[in-house]
Parts: structure tokens; sequence; C-alpha cells
């Protein structure tokens, strides 16, 4: 057992920047099998495993220093931070976008991710002070990922389908139906999709998989009845931000796309153009010409140079 006791005397062991490297070579491999079976995924790869590092390493470091400092107000800035990045996110992830979208999903974080999040660190939880940042920001960050993807997963479909049933919204509408009936059979689909993962995840927990918190806390030599009661108490409350987040932006959609002329505007929404999506694309497609170009010259390098569209053209 004592190998496995870390600086800090816990049941970790101490990980150092070799290790990481070290476990980079399963990436490697993976990109290895795409490059091989032509599947284009090398630089989504490599650009996922860069932003991972670069970002799990400067929030190690951002929060060793506000859990030394213990501070109200940065807790609260860097959970404002947080929730505004959130935002973004969830926004980001939508196929169609209309005007006051991103307030509207900050709002909801606001609302629904905030409150539990304080409810399960101080009355559940019972940690003190309630703005703990060792506790208040995991928490909050396990909640409001879950959230986001609700939110995402919500807007994606719910939009969508908005755009293929307009005529039956705008009918409902003109048959004295309210905002919230002409949309209700959308939305029931829309939640029931949004709130299946879930659900899913409460149905297997502890039987085919063991959550993050969980392992992470039995890893830090917790017991694992505490560790599953912590997990469980945070399955609850992803369970409750999932269902109101997607109850809440429904609403939103329901109240901005209907004017109060009981009007459905579908002009309102646009086609999501995201410039980081855009420089991604444009890298990803010069990669594929760059890998092209590299197979062809191989090509001609072993003798089997095929057809070239530049002889044919010169010989005509």
């Amino acid at each position: 057992m004592d190998s496995l006791q870390g600086a800090s005397g816990t049941g970790a062991p101490e990980l150092r920047a070799v290790d990481v490297l070290i476990a980079c070579i399963v990436v490697l491999l993976t990109a290895t099998l795409s490059s091989f079976l032509r599947l284009g995924l090398e630089v989504r790869l490599f650009v996922g495993a860069v932003r991972s590092a670069g970002q799990l390493t400067g929030l190690g470091l951002l929060l060793h220093a506000i859990f030394n400092i213990s501070n109200l107000w940065m807790v609260l800035g860097y959970l404002l931070a947080m929730a505004l990045i959130a935002a973004y996110e969830a926004r980001s992830r939508a196929k169609y976008i209309y005007r006051g979208l991103y307030l509207q999903i900050l709002l909801v974080i606001v609302v629904v991710v905030f409150p539990l999040s304080l409810f399960a660190n101080g009355a559940v939880m019972k940690s003190r002070p309630w703005y703990n940042p060792q506790s208040i920001i995991p928490i909050t960050g396990m909640i409001l990922g879950n959230c986001v993807s609700s939110i995402s997963l919500t807007l994606r479909n719910l939009l969508e389908r908005v755009e293929t049933v307009e005529q039956r919204v705008a009918f409902r509408l003109s048959a004295g139906a309210t905002r919230w009936e002409a949309f209700l059979p959308e939305i029931q689909d829309t939640m029931t999709t949004a709130m299946t993962p879930i659900i899913n995840m409460m149905n297997i927990i502890g039987l085919v998989s063991i959550p993050g918190m969980m392992t992470g806390q039995i890893l830090g030599g917790a017991s694992p009845m505490q560790a599953a009661l912590y997990q469980l108490i945070i399955l609850f409350m992803i369970c409750a931000v999932c269902a109101n987040s997607c109850f809440l932006i429904c609403w939103f959609v329901t109240r901005s796309l209907v004017h109060q002329s009981h009007f459905l505007n579908i002009q309102d929404l646009q086609p999501l153009a995201s410039l980081p999506q855009w420089l991604y694309e444009r890298v990803e497609k010069y990669w594929h010409l760059c890998s092209k170009r590299k197979r062809y010259l191989l090509l001609v390098d072993n003798g089997e140079e095929g057809e070239n569209p530049g002889a044919h053209s010169s010989q005509h």
C-alpha cells in the first residue's frame, strides 16, 4: 500500500507529465487506425488531445490557486465564467439560432444550475462554508456539463422539428391554441429524447459502469460507501437539472418564435455560422488535400501512376 501513497497522503499515486505522455500512445494508435481506414479523424483527434491537455492543465493550475485563497468573490467569479462559457457552448451546438438565444440559455443556467448546486453543497452535503471551492466548483461543474448537453440536445431537436412541422404548428395556432399547446407534441418528443440519456444512466449506474466522481473519491482514499452516497446525490441533482433546463428552454423557444398575435415567424431562425467551426473545416479540408497529394506522390514513386488529369489535358 505504501507504493500507492501519493504526496498528498491519499490512496492515489502521484502522477507526472511523463505518465500522461505514455497514455498518449493510445491516442496515437487511434489516429493510426483512422489513417489506415481513411476515416479522416486524425485532425479531430489531434485537436481534441491538445485542447483537453491544455484546458485540464490550465484548470488544475487555476483551481489550485482558488482553493488556496478560498475567497467568496473569486469563487463567484469563477462560477460566473463557467456559466458564460457553458451558455456559449450550448448555443454553438444548435443547428439553428435566433436573436436572444444566448441570454435565454444563460438565464436557464443561472436559474436552474446554481440553486441546485448550492442546495446540494450546503443543505445536503453540509459543506462549510457554503462557498467552499473544493466542493461547490466540482459539483457545479458536473451539473453544468450535463445541463449543457441537455440544452443543446433540446435546442437541436426542437428547432429542427419546428422547421419541418411549421404548417402543423401554424394550424394549431390558427385554431386557437396557445403557444405552449401549439408546440406541445414537439416539446413532448424533444424532452423525452433529452431525458433518455440521464434515465439510462440511472438504470445502469453501479452495474455496468462506475461513475467518475465515485471513482475519483475511491482513488483518493474515501470509503466506497461514502463515495456511492455522494455520487447518488449528484445523480439526483443532474436529473433535476436536465428536466428543468429542458422545460425552460422549450418555454423560451415558444415565446420567441410565436409573436403576441399568435403568428409563427419561422424566419427568425437562422443557421448557425461559427467562426471556430469555419476555421476547423478549412484546416480539415487542407489536411485531406495534403493526404491525397501524398498518396498520389507515393504512387508515382512506385511507378504506378494512374490517370493524371493534367497529362491528359496536355496531350489534347
